[in-house]
């Protein structure tokens, strides 16, 4: 059943992990760059460091959005986890876990949510009306963008390609 939100990632998200040199200014840049290159707003909701007796442990979190029309709009979200960083030349040495999830979020503007008859009525749009368009465009285009965001970040921080 398709509800609200339609998941693009699975529940848990897809990760990158990795120990070793990160260059924040870079990775920063880059990924924010990309998601202003295709048209997102970029929110950081969140951005906190700590120290810790093994070094730094910095947490982000940002939400990108796009509305794709009056219906639906693109969400990708990634969070950020970095540990036991150490200053290294100009970039920064440690545990990097990133995590990211794409969700489309169908009826944003909350026009299908104000009584029962409308909700009734949003769950047979999307479920028998919309449904091909939902899997077949939203979710393809977005998977393919959220993909490629996905790449940028490993290529930035020169994980291997599985």
């Amino acid at each position: 059943m398709i509800s609200e939100k339609y998941k693009v990632f699975p529940s848990a998200g897809i990760q990158i992990r990795r120990t070793g040199t990160i260059d924040f200014n870079s990775l920063y840049k880059k990924m924010r760059s990309w998601l202003e290159d295709n048209n997102y707003t970029f929110v950081e909701k969140e951005h906190t460091v700590k120290d810790k007796p093994k070094g730094k442990e910095i947490v982000l979190k940002w939400e990108a959005t796009r509305d794709i029309d009056s219906y639906a709009r693109f969400v990708i979200t990634t969070n950020f986890f970095f540990e036991n960083l150490a200053k290294e030349g100009n970039a920064m040495k440690g545990f990097a876990k990133i995590t990211f999830w794409a969700d489309v979020m169908l009826d944003y503007r909350k026009q299908w949510q104000k009584n029962r008859i409308s909700k009734f009525l949003f769950f047979l749009y999307n479920n028998y009306i919309i449904k091909r368009k939902i899997i077949g465009v939203y979710d393809t285009k977005l998977n393919a963008e959220a993909t490629e965001f996905y790449n940028l970040t490993k290529d930035i921080l020169g994980v291997i390609k599985e």
